[in-house]
């Protein structure tokens, strides 16, 4: 029901750079994207803006960039704008983050997958009050974090996903899935430049991609076990 895909820089920025119009003067957005941005601040500290199919905040330290329907166009997007024109800006950490919502019908069934994931007999005597309420009182699983520590293809980092009940999908029958594909370079504070990191989203994004979907329906096909 909601689904997207966000792309996270960390290292040392400058936000007031990443406006609209500068990702238009290098054709990386279009003029009508660009005219028709909202723009919620340009600023020294931070940048947010929405233009058409890209959602952009800039932090001092942080560049997120996040799309709902063109992941392949946000990856050329990120790698172009910092391969191309801002090769030296020091980034030592990557995101791959896909995010999804999705229903599994009913109260029932979303209760049932999350005492798979969190069992609540392991609770001992509290187990029955965590089964017992109903309505905006419901209890049940709140958040599961898995971790993958061990990646071979990078030089540090993880792969991690949290499941949580849906705070987008009515009548509390939806699940919310996040699976962070997170990269580091050997000292990501001692960073001279961004092509290292670049390079993993440029040659990386597209199995990410796909090895996130894998996990989410993971969750997904319990709604049928």
């Amino acid at each position: 029901e909601f689904s997207s895909v966000s792309i996270v820089l960390v290292g040392s920025l400058n936000p007031k750079i990443f406006t609209p119009d500068w990702f238009a003067r290098y054709e990386l957005l279009s003029e009508k994207e660009a005219d028709s941005a909202e723009v919620e601040i340009v600023h020294q500290q931070v940048t947010k803006f929405r233009a058409g199919w890209l959602g952009l905040s800039v932090e001092t330290n942080r560049f997120v960039a996040e799309t709902t329907d063109h992941p392949i166009q946000l990856r050329d997007l990120v790698v172009r704008t910092f391969q191309e024109y801002l090769p030296h800006t020091p980034i030592g950490m990557l995101g791959i983050n896909r995010d999804m919502d999705f229903s599994v019908g009913s109260i029932e069934a979303r209760d049932r997958i999350g005492f798979m994931l969190a069992p609540p007999n392991v609770w001992g005597e509290w187990a029955p009050y965590i089964r017992a309420a109903e309505g905006k009182s419901h209890g049940g699983m709140m958040s599961v974090e898995m971790r993958q520590s061990l990646v071979e293809d990078r030089p540090g980092g993880h792969i991690q996903a949290i499941v949580q009940p849906s705070t987008k999908i009515k009548n509390q029958t939806g699940i919310y899935v996040r699976v962070n594909d997170h990269y580091e370079i050997d000292d990501p504070g001692k960073a001279l430049g961004c092509e290292e990191v670049i390079g993993y989203l440029a040659t990386k994004f597209d199995d990410s991609k796909r090895r996130s979907e894998w996990i989410i329906d993971r969750v997904m096909a319990l709604k049928d076990a």
